[in-house]
């Protein structure tokens, strides 16, 4: 019935689905085995927003949870990310945009779909999580009010950043403005004093990832806070042999920074430190 041409009748069988694959395992497996991931990935290219929604719907539960990797892996198969990345940047419904995303996180947890992930959606949730930056900052949200796309955006990239790919953080770090609106929800959270939400952890998530192996990954050292004349960083291994015998201490001297490297210095500024 997915394949029906009938948008009533594949509507339908996606939202069986959908109710009969929530948290049965079980249920997963025999969707997967029998083809169905294929034809629910072809309706999310559809026109029609409700066969789009069932859909998108559908596959978030089939790829919940470690258990489901297989799932993740035939999303992947099947061409799901692309098809998922291109409907995203050309939607203009609000409730397409958001499954999408709310989806594109459970598929983040899986390493093998990292790199599509960040080459196909990076810039564009990058924006999401930008544009409700500014909207929180100029109070266009209430104190408690973040938008569940938002905590969904920032949960795919809490994942991506954790890639075991140098590239991953990489390119997060170029990218313009996302750091800041990312420091600006962690400076209105303790504003706010919501400590505890999933968007400020988020968040917090992702510029603790991004800052990982910092001096390792960067072409020089930084004179990360104005004001300060010197920076000493411990130096430590990839390895993470922190505790090494000779400790050796460097001196990070002023530099101008190379410009891929610029949104470090913001990342790493003592005003970010001390909202963290």
């Amino acid at each position: 019935m997915l394949k029906s041409d009938n948008s009533i009748h594949s509507i339908n069988a996606a939202v069986h689905l959908q109710h009969a694959c929530f948290n049965n395992d079980g249920v997963k497996a025999t969707i997967k085995r029998l083809g169905g991931i294929l034809h629910l990935v072809r309706m999310v290219d559809s026109k029609n927003e409700e066969i789009q929604l069932s859909a998108i719907a559908t596959l978030r539960n089939l790829a919940y949870g470690k258990a489901n990797d297989e799932s993740k892996g035939a999303i992947l198969r099947h061409k799901g990310i692309p098809v998922l990345a291109n409907v995203l940047r050309r939607t203009g419904s609000p409730h397409v945009r958001e499954e999408i995303v709310r989806l594109l996180w459970n598929l983040s947890t899986l390493e093998a779909a990292k790199e599509q992930l960040l080459n196909l959606t990076l810039d564009v949730l990058a924006k999401l999580i930008e544009d409700h930056s500014i909207s929180a900052g100029e109070g266009s949200l209430s104190d408690t009010q973040w938008p569940t796309i938002y905590a969904n955006a920032t949960g795919t990239l809490r994942n991506l950043s954790s890639s075991t790919n140098l590239s991953s953080r990489q390119m997060m770090r170029k990218l313009d403005h996302l750091i800041n609106a990312l420091i600006t929800v962690t400076h209105l959270s303790v504003q706010r004093k919501d400590f505890d939400g999933k968007c400020v952890e988020n968040s917090v998530c992702i510029l603790r990832n991004l800052s990982y192996n910092l001096e390792e990954e960067v072409d020089h050292g930084l004179d990360i806070a104005e004001g300060y004349k010197k920076i000493k960083l411990k130096k430590r291994s990839v390895l993470g042999k922190i505790f090494n015998d000779r400790k050796t201490n460097l001196e990070a001297k002023s530099v101008i920074l190379p410009e891929n490297n610029r949104n470090i210095k913001g990342h790493c500024h003592f005003m970010a430190n001390k909202y963290y």
